[in-house]
């Protein structure tokens, strides 16, 4: 893993996604494997005490090896979990990533593990059940449908290559698997010999006209409408070259901010949004869109005052907009894609992309983004720092209202709830709704309805 991911564990205590094992006991290892693909994956710290304490492993590399090829031959099915040997503090330790599995129940040596909290336990009945319940919904996904009239020889054998080498590199894949077949069956994208749809998605070539919602569509536009077109185009194909245009389009087209710095004379130039920030949000549009929609895609749409990387699809069942500020669970929507863009170091699986993004940003100087569920699609919204939209000369608007106010640009239509969540999901109803109140006293908002049904409306003014 990465020294990033080291920080990940180390510091920490044992938990449902994380355990510590002060020696290298096969037997537990797997039980310990087993459970947490069973559950919703971790990481197995092997050299560090209960009480996360580093003790280290002699000869780390051959016993990270070995204990991988024992473990292998005992769980079944195939599972893409990942042992590697790194350092912590100069000492030896041996970590092993456990994804959640996507072929669950997942078995070794003839039993079922579950994990629970800090523990691995056998599985009882009622966990069996659930588990192929679990296993049942997993093979009706969209991702995991076979890929009809496809084989591996239509895939993007350079862009295979290319994964290879950054998931070594990240210290997320096994270096001795370079074989692009091999490497398609222990990711399990090929089942029962036939090429599953995230494959597709992930390394396909030439998908049109079978798989048109594997596009992109990017634009900039003057103004803060689109009413304007000053350069739009559509691109097709996998996930990656995707990833790869929406980059290039946003090198070409991001407005440029200067600042000047204390004690020194020359402008500082650089894009009005954080680069890092725009990536992990194309990568989380890429990643956890909802691909069984045909007609669907990933847009970039640049404007003015803001830019908008907005998927089709919504968020998964239990997650609200207001939980992607705090801590969450991780709840891909297509796991086994979420799994190469990990494997790639693309990604975390801990569910804190959105906070990750939230904090670039900040960092930048700039405003918090707003995330929205809109007309079947999640939306994330980069506001331009420092931009104030026009307004009747002669008021004086707090910092709150100008955030407010410049919501309204996208939509002129929101209802109190999409507000308090863009603003600061923390607020009351009361102090954003007092605000509004002030915006409606100078004229710039007005209210429609009452009770649940009511929103508030951007009121137009003629310039001045």
């Amino acid at each position: 893993m990465t020294f990033a991911d080291n920080n990940r564990w180390h510091g920490q205590s044992e938990s449902q996604t994380l355990e510590f094992k002060s020696s290298v006991d096969v037997r537990a290892i797997a039980e310990a494997i087993c459970g947490m693909l069973n559950a919703e994956g971790g990481v197995i710290a092997i050299g560090v005490a209960n009480d996360g304490s580093l003790v280290g492993i002699e000869n780390a590399e051959f016993q990270a090896e070995e204990l991988d090829m024992a473990i292998r031959k005992r769980i079944s099915p195939l599972a893409p979990w990942s042992v590697m040997n790194t350092e912590a503090d100069g000492v030896s330790i041996i970590l092993v990533d456990v994804p959640s599995g996507s072929r669950k129940p997942y078995v070794i040596d003839g039993k079922v593990f579950v994990r629970v909290g800090e523990a691995n336990r056998p599985a009882a009945a009622e966990d069996i059940n659930r588990l192929i319940q679990q296993r049942i919904k997993s093979d009706q996904d969209w991702e995991r449908q076979p890929a009809i009239g496809v084989s591996t020889s239509d895939f993007d054998a350079a862009e295979i290559e290319k994964m290879i080498r950054q998931s070594v590199e990240a210290g997320r894949f096994d270096s001795s698997v370079t074989n692009p077949e091999d490497v398609l069956m222990r990711l399990n994208l090929v089942i029962d010999g036939r090429p599953i749809q995230a494959a597709v998605v992930a390394f396909g070539s030439d998908l049109l006209p079978w798989y048109p919602q594997c596009s992109l569509r990017i634009a900039r536009f003057k103004g803060v409408t689109k009413d304007e077109v000053l350069d739009q185009r559509k691109v097709s194909g996998h996930a990656f070259l995707l990833l790869d245009e929406a980059s290039k389009f946003l090198a070409k087209q991001l407005p440029i901010r200067g600042t000047l710095q204390e004690g020194q004379l020359r402008r500082q130039d650089r894009p009005l949004y954080p680069i890092l920030a725009l990536r992990e949000a194309l990568v989380n549009a890429l990643c956890h869109r909802d691909y069984s929609i045909s007609g669907g895609a990933v847009s970039v749409a640049v404007f003015e005052d803001r830019l908008e990387i907005a998927s089709t699809g919504s968020l998964p069942n239990g997650l609200s907009v207001a939980d992607l500020k705090r801590d969450h669970f991780s709840q891909p929507r297509n796991p086994m894609l979420a799994d190469i863009f990990y494997r790639r170091g693309l990604i975390e699986l801990w569910g804190s992309g959105t906070q990750r993004i939230i904090r670039l940003c900040v960092e930048a100087g700039g405003p918090e983004p707003q995330f929205e569920e809109r007309a079947g699609e999640f939306v994330v919204r980069f506001l331009a720092p420092n931009y104030a939209p026009s307004v009747p000369s002669g008021l004086d608007l707090s910092d709150r209202q100008a955030r407010i106010l410049a919501i309204f640009q996208s939509n002129p239509v929101r209802s109190l709830r999409e507000i308090r969540e863009s603003i600061d999901a923390n607020l009351s109803d009361s102090t954003i709704r007092g605000e509004l109140n002030r915006l409606r006293e100078v004229g710039l908002v007005e209210a429609v309805g009452v009770g649940r049904g009511a929103f508030w409306r951007r009121i137009q003014w003629p310039d001045i």
